[in-house]
């Protein structure tokens, strides 16, 4: 039996000023109980940068304005920080967990992919006011770093009830089928397998490799296009009500893929390299 599959999973959990239970809710569904979880706040330098800079000004709730002062920046982020940690912490203690928790500093989807690299899954919440700072660019960098696993949890892992998978080619989808299944079971969400291209005609292989299982229910559905059309990815997302879309991240236009299912779907994002 390989380490990896007698060990603890070691998940990496991005917090910022928003609450952490949503986030840390899909990472204890993704890694299970048992999983190790460091919490991770980065300081984002664009800040300090942009304080240093003599055009940068503070805006006083009394009316007018100040320089913006780079020892001001450092504390505001010294006390968000000890306020991330704080509400974390509570956050695992309810839930019997005691998580590490540790201060970055640099860009930050440079960071989160360097204190990542040996762990199991990267888990960011992508919605809310804490998190301006996940621009286009940002996402697109974290999509290229080699991750086993990448989730991006947003709102409609909230208000959906399904969990997709998404095959275009059975040869490489028995990771992402696994973490479907998983999450799915452990949430007890119904699994969809969306079979798309080549993958519609292993429809017999699919069916045999998904008998047995007595949970999650599965039910196959079929996607007409002869590639994967984030369009109509996007469209049967909404369609069958979906929280997650599991996609294996093997794929040379997943950083494609990955940003325009973003703009056209709610659903929460799981890429699984396999």
């Amino acid at each position: 039996m390989s380490e990896r599959t007698t060990r603890s999973r070691r998940l990496v959990v991005a917090l910022d000023a928003s609450p952490p239970e949503p986030v840390l809710e899909l990472a204890l569904l993704a890694g299970g109980p048992a999983a190790e979880l460091l919490g991770v706040f980065v300081e984002d330098v664009r800040l300090l940068e942009h304080a240093r800079s003599q055009l940068a000004r503070e805006v006083l709730l009394a009316g007018g304005e100040r320089p913006l002062e780079l020892a001001a920046v450092e504390r505001q982020l010294q006390a968000q920080s000890a306020r991330v940690r704080r509400l974390f912490e509570a956050a695992a203690a309810r839930r019997g967990i005691t998580p590490t928790f540790e201060i970055a500093r640099g860009h930050l989807a440079a960071e989160l992919a360097r204190l990542a690299a040996e762990a199991d899954a990267l888990v960011v919440a992508l919605a809310g006011a804490g998190r301006p700072l996940w621009d286009r660019l940002a996402i697109r960098e974290l999509l290229r770093a080699p991750l086993r696993t990448l989730l991006l949890a947003r709102e409609g892992w909230a208000s959906g009830g399904t969990i997709m998978v998404v095959i275009d080619d059975p040869d490489r989808a028995s990771q992402a089928l696994a973490a479907a299944r998983r999450l799915a079971a452990a949430s007890g969400s119904a699994l969809d397998v969306l079979l798309v291209g080549p993958a519609r005609r292993d429809r017999a292989r699919l069916e045999a490799l998904l008998a047995g299982a007595e949970r999650p229910a599965v039910t196959l559905v079929e996607v007409g296009a002869a590639v994967l059309d984030p369009v109509a990815l996007a469209r049967a997302a909404r369609s069958r009500d979906v929280r997650l879309l599991v996609i294996p991240a093997g794929r040379v236009d997943v950083e494609d893929l990955a940003c325009e299912l973003l703009a056209r779907a709610p659903s929460a994002l799981l890429l699984v390299r396999d």
